[in-house]
């Protein structure tokens, strides 16, 4: 076995790595605002907030990768059927895990104001948290899409 073969080869564009980021923070960051939401607390709320932060900056990451993916791939056939519902999931993710940082970005510099988390409204905690649970399908859908994309074969 040469483990050194794969050093022969080169990956023309970083959005296959770039999604992996995304694809586990997300939903790290949906179960800890989960936590958050039912049961308040600074280490459900901070590990909620680094999780969206680092899966927000993944989103991005990985959105702006594919755009330069995209033009490489114009006329196959799997990819002209299956992009705008990869691009529009890939686009949500970025949002919904955008916001949801941002609320908790607030929620935390109040914290620290204050110097205590419970005091944080539950309704803003359920809203974190549905963002991110919405963040979560949305980045497990893109992901879906696309490895479609590159390994689908029709059904049937």
């Amino acid at each position: 076995m040469d483990l050194t073969a794969v050093f022969d080869f080169t990956i023309p564009t970083l959005h296959p790595l770039a999604v992996h980021l995304p694809i586990i923070a997300i939903p790290v960051a949906a179960v800890a605002a989960i936590g958050y939401a039912a049961l308040g607390g600074p280490r459900w709320m901070h590990t909620a907030f680094g999780a969206a932060l680092v899966g927000a900056a993944g989103a991005l990451f990985a959105t702006r990768t594919g755009e330069s993916l995209e033009h490489s791939m114009e006329g196959d056939p799997m990819v002209e059927l299956l992009i705008e519902s990869h691009e529009w999931a890939g686009e949500w993710t970025l949002y919904t895990a955008a916001a949801a940082a941002l609320i908790l970005a607030v929620l935390t510099w109040r914290a620290r104001k204050r110097d205590a988390v419970a005091e944080d409204p539950l309704w803003a905690r359920v809203v974190v948290a549905l963002l991110l649970v919405a963040s979560a399908g949305l980045v497990l859908y893109a992901g879906h899409v696309g490895a479609t994309m590159v390994w689908g074969v029709p059904a049937g």
